[in-house]
This record gives structure tokens, C-alpha cells and sequence, in this order.
């Protein structure tokens, strides 16, 4: 996605959302003071035992590769991972991670109690809720993983709604929602800080009063053109990129100049689409959709 040289584009995301929205709804103090403090996987990684660096700045600087491993856990840990898979995860004895787990819970008691009690109320309800009432009704069998999941990742998402319909009516229109952020097209600075404190707006609604930062991620001038910073993402687009220049050399012309269709068809592939739905595509006329011949109970019964 490039942005014309007049305008700044501009990704914005909530900082480590999920935990903040753990902390807040879960009242853990201690929790609340450690996001507030700036850095959660810093505080991981003290936990495990990783670090014994008391600048958190300098350690965020000198240890990218650990602060990401500690992303996954974090989030992991909260949703109820189990000792294999983050002595896996850690690359630790079995025993290393469950005295882990046992810490974090030491740690953080007020968010494991409040996370076991809104468990066994759902299981009692049989549903769960955001805080603005979008439900999740439980099957006969539910994954507690799923219920340790939903207040965060339902209550995200009730956050990012708020915050689109909000930056709406400001006449700030979203180019696209990114899970925990949002990608943006403004003229001017004072567009962004604007965006920023409706953002923080939403968290604190959703949030009751406790504040979500909100950080740039990304600031696009000059026609710059948007990419995901993480190496994985770098190393994904440069393979494609690679091996779409090899496969237009062989064919004499450049892939990516080549037209690429945007119907759903496409997508989704024809066939597969006439099959599941005739009556859409007979009503809009694409697809060649067949008509549907009715037949008699006695003629569909003698089919072979």
C-alpha cells in the first residue's frame, strides 16, 4: 500500500491491549502498576528469570529477539498455557516452566482468581459477555481456553468498533482495522494526535477509566509505502517478491504487471460458488448459473 506524497499515513495500535484490558477488567493491581509501567515483557522475562537488567530501556534496546519471544508467552500464560508447551516455548526443563507458571500466579493472584470465577460463571450462564453485551453462547463442551480467550480478544474488539465509529464522525476515515490498530490516511499532524486521544477514549470507556496507550507504529511520509517491520514478514514478502520476478522472467514479462482479477469468483473459485449459491448469482446473472429444474418425488427417488 503506498500513500500519495500529500497526505501521512500512519498505523497506530494499542499498546499490549490484551494484557491491559486482563488487568483492568481483572482489578490486579500489581498487573495494572506493570503495564503501566511501560514494558509487560520486561516484567515476563524478569519473571522467568531471563534478565537480571534493571534498566528496562536498555534491555527493550539490546534484547529485540527476547522481548518477541516474550509476546507469545505473555498472551499464552494468561490464556492458560500449559507446562510442555512453555517449556517448549522457553526451550527449559518441564520443571523450570511450571515454577514459572506457579510464579506468575504468585504474582498476578487477584487476574488468576478473576479469570477461574469468570469461567465457572459462564459455565453457570452458559454464555459470556463484553462489557457492551456482545454475547458468546457456550456449546454442550466449551474449550476453557476459548473462555480464558474471550474478555480480552471480545472486549478488543468492542474497543477497535468504538473507536472506528468514533474517528468517523471526526471525519477521519480508516483506511483498514489491524486486530489492535488502525491504519490511517491525514493531512496533518493534528490529525493524529487527535486519533490518538480517541483511541485512548475508547480504552478508557471499554476499560472503565483505566488507559490504554496508544503508540505510532508506523508514520508514512513522502509517498512511503506500508510494511509489516517484523523480520518474519520481511523474509515472506521478499521470498514472493523473488519468486514472482523469476517466474515473469521465464514467461518474458514482469508477474506483478500482469492484471489481477478482483471478483469473488476468483476467490473463492466458480464452480464452488454456483454450487453453494445458484440462487445469488442467477438473481445478479454471473456465475452461469443454471437453472434449478424441480423434480417429482418419484423422479428424484428413481435416480440411481
Amino acid at each position: 500500500m503506498v500513500f500519495p506524497p500529500d497526505t501521512i499515513g500512519v498505523y497506530l495500535d494499542w499498546r499490549t491491549q490484551e494484557v491491559g484490558i486482563a488487568a483492568a477488567l481483572s482489578g490486579d493491581e500489581r498487573l495494572m502498576h506493570d503495564y503501566r509501567n511501560g514494558d509487560v515483557y520486561y516484567a515476563l522475562a524478569k519473571l522467568c528469570g531471563l534478565t537480571s537488567d534493571p534498566d528496562q530501556k536498555r534491555w527493550k534496546v539490546e534484547n529485540p529477539a527476547m522481548r518477541q519471544r516474550m509476546k507469545p508467552l505473555q498472551l499464552a500464560i494468561n490464556y492458560g498455557m500449559g507446562v510442555p508447551s512453555l517449556a517448549k516455548g522457553l526451550d527449559r526443563h518441564p520443571l523450570i516452566a511450571s515454577a514459572i507458571i506457579e510464579r506468575h500466579r504468585q504474582t498476578y493472584p487477584r487476574f488468576w482468581e478473576w479469570r477461574a470465577n469468570q469461567v465457572q460463571l459462564a459455565m453457570l450462564e452458559r454464555k459470556m459477555e463484553t462489557v457492551f453485551g456482545w454475547p458468546l453462547y457456550l456449546s454442550h463442551s466449551p474449550n476453557k481456553r476459548t473462555l480464558y480467550n474471550f474478555p480480552m480478544q471480545g472486549n478488543g474488539a468492542e474497543m477497535l468498533r468504538l473507536a472506528a465509529w468514533r474517528l468517523c464522525e471526526a471525519g477521519i476515515i480508516p483506511n483498514m482495522l489491524i486486530h489492535d490498530g488502525l491504519l490511517l490516511e491525514v493531512r496533518d499532524q493534528a490529525h493524529i494526535a487527535q486519533a490518538i486521544e480517541i483511541m485512548k477514549a475508547a480504552g478508557r470507556d471499554v476499560c472503565d477509566g483505566f488507559e490504554i496507550g496508544v503508540d505510532v507504529d508506523q508514520m508514512l511520509e513522502h509517498g512511503a509505502r506500508y510494511q509489516d517491520k517484523r523480520p518474519v514478514a520481511k523474509a515472506m514478502w521478499g521470498t514472493m517478491m523473488r519468486a514472482g520476478t523469476r517466474q515473469g522472467n521465464s514467461e518474458g514479462r514482469r508477474l506483478w504487471a500482469r492484471p489481477v482479477p478482483y471478483t469473488v469468483q476468483h476467490w473463492v473459485g466458480a464452480s464452488k460458488l454456483r454450487n453453494t449459491y445458484p440462487r445469488i448469482l442467477r438473481r445478479s446473472g454471473s456465475g452461469n448459473a443454471r437453472p434449478t429444474v424441480k423434480r417429482s418425488r418419484e423422479s428424484r427417488t428413481n435416480v440411481p
